[in-house]
């Protein structure tokens, strides 16, 4: 068997209360983070993609070409 016992400085609990203003542009921009998520897929890996293939190609040309 356990106790655990809570003690505190004071008896008193301060209540504060925060609103959140989102902009147009916040909004916009969190749907495309959103988008982003869901998809799985941006720019940079289309680009990464681009990038891998003229690399494996060019390193299958260089070795054909070599021997």
């Amino acid at each position: 068997m356990a106790v655990v016992t809570y003690l505190f400085k004071t008896n008193s609990v301060s209540n504060i209360q925060r609103v959140a203003i989102v902009t147009i542009s916040d909004f916009i921009a969190n749907i495309g983070g959103l988008m982003g998520l869901f998809l799985g897929f941006s720019f940079i890996s289309l680009f990464e993609i681009i990038y891998f293939m003229t690399a494996r190609w060019a390193t299958d040309v260089w070795n054909n070409r070599s021997i």
